[in-house]
């Protein structure tokens, strides 16, 4: 009855893993990694969506903000069928767009205005943080599988 129930909402039906390096150059202008799918019972993936997420802190206690951008996204323009205990890996890469701050562009014209754009970032608590978000849709399941990681770029 439970395992009923859950296979129609979809839940515990499809495990991701999220492969990919730690860190990235922010120069380059793709992040790649691999998806492990795991299937617990026969199912069809209608799409897989992968987005890249930058969460950009600035301020400091009482006045800081806190914004998301999203930097990059793919989505598969095709099904899969998977079958009970079956094992597929899905290689990705996903095109990035960063976004360069002021201080930033500062910051790459060269060695000495490099280290003077990090301090007035330390002195204004700016920090951004990065993560890859998978979400696969399971075909007559209401809800989506859902896995993240975080991720450094330099």
């Amino acid at each position: 009855m439970i395992g009923r129930l859950k296979k129609m909402l979809g839940v515990d039906g499809l495990k991701i893993e999220l492969i990919t390096a730690e860190a990235y150059d922010s120069d380059d202008n793709f992040i790649d990694g691999e998806l492990i799918l795991l299937s617990k019972y026969n199912l069809k993936i209608e799409h897989i969506e992968i987005r890249v997420v930058e969460k950009y802190s600035r301020g400091r206690f009482g006045s800081k903000k806190t914004d998301e951008y999203q930097i990059g996204s793919i989505r598969t323009g095709f099904s899969l069928d998977m079958s009970t205990n079956k094992l597929l890996t899905v290689p990705f890469k996903i095109p990035v767009d960063y976004l360069l701050s002021s201080m930033d562009r500062f910051g790459r014209k060269n060695m000495i205005f490099r280290g003077l754009a990090r301090s007035a970032k330390l002195l204004k608590g700016v920090h951004s943080q990065y993560r890859i978000e998978v979400e696969a849709k399971i075909q007559g399941s209401g809800i989506k599988t859902f896995a993240k990681a975080d991720i450094k770029v330099f």
